[in-house]
């Protein structure tokens, strides 16, 4: 059983039919996987902090206060 939507099948199946190296293998691939990419989202995070953000501030509009030149 092999699925690449989700690995955590194969790991399942892994340990339901006794085949601990395969399990072994398949966690750790997967643990593997978990530390790139939280490793890759914090880079991302100090290289944004660092250099700033892409994101824009949303603008606060300012509302005009009405002039007694009308009245």
């Amino acid at each position: 059983m092999s699925t690449d939507t989700n690995p955590y099948y194969d790991i399942i199946d892994f340990a339901a039919n006794d085949k601990p190296n395969d399990f072994i293998d398949k966690f750790n691939e997967i643990m593997l996987s978990k530390a790139y990419d939280a490793v890759d989202r914090y880079k991302k995070e100090i290289a944004g902090n660092y250099f700033g953000s892409k994101k824009e501030e949303p603008e606060v509009e300012q509302q005009e206060e009405p002039s007694d030149e009308n009245a």
